[in-house]
């Protein structure tokens, strides 16, 4: 089980990728295993961010 400091390490990842991938390339959309992804569009172009945490979280997407 993944202990609450390594979530928190995990979510805090996830913003900083999210922040400068969408700098660098705006157009491309962010899927990642602790935000809501409920408004991706799976037909345009999307960066995935799966941590090796073991969960199988996004393998269900």
């Amino acid at each position: 089980m993944v202990g609450v400091a390594a979530m928190l390490g995990v979510v805090v990842q996830q913003l900083f990728m999210h922040e400068k991938l969408g700098t660098l390339y705006p157009n491309i959309q962010f899927m990642g295993e602790e935000k809501d992804n409920s408004d991706i569009d799976m037909n345009g172009l999307i960066w995935v961010l799966d941590p090796v945490d073991g969960t199988c979280g996004m393998r269900t997407y």
